[in-house]
C-alpha cells in the first residue's frame, strides 16, 4: 500500500530541509510530461536537471521546510495532487510561505512526483 501523500510531502520537505538529493532520485517520475517549476524562470523536465539544481540551491541557502497548515489533498486512483503553503525558514530566522502545487503518481506503490509549481507570494 502506498504511503499517505500528507506523509509523502512532508518527506519531501524533509529532503528539501537536509539536502537529501536521494530522496529526489527515487521520487521523481522520469519519461515525458514531468515538469517542475521554480519561483523564476526556472523549468526542468529532465530529473537530473532538477536533482542539479537543488545542489545548487542546497549549497547556497539552507531552509528548513514544513508543511502548511491548510495544505489541500486530492486523490483518484493512482494519481494524487496538492496544493500547499509552506513555511519556509532561513537561517537567519525570518521565513516566508511559498504557495506550491505538486501532482504524485504511484507507481508500483512509491508516490512520485511528476509534476511541481513554486511560486512565491509576489509572484
Amino acid at each position: 500500500m502506498a504511503q499517505s501523500i500528507r506523509d509523502v510531502v512532508e518527506d519531501l520537505y524533509g529532503a528539501l530541509t537536509l539536502g537529501d538529493e536521494e530522496w529526489f532520485r527515487q521520487h521523481l517520475v522520469r519519461g515525458p510530461g514531468a515538469v517542475h517549476i521554480g519561483t523564476t524562470e526556472s523549468y526542468w523536465q529532465s530529473p537530473d536537471d532538477l536533482i542539479q539544481a537543488l545542489r545548487r540551491a542546497f549549497a547556497e541557502v539552507p531552509l528548513d521546510w514544513r508543511a502548511g497548515p491548510d495544505m489541500v489533498i486530492g486523490q483518484r486512483g493512482n494519481v494524487a495532487w496538492v496544493a500547499d503553503r509552506p513555511q519556509v525558514r532561513f537561517d537567519d530566522g525570518s521565513d516566508f510561505a511559498p504557495r506550491v502545487t505538486m501532482v504524485f503518481i504511484d507507481e508500483d506503490g512509491t508516490w512520485k512526483l511528476a509534476h511541481s509549481h513554486y511560486s512565491s507570494s509576489s509572484d
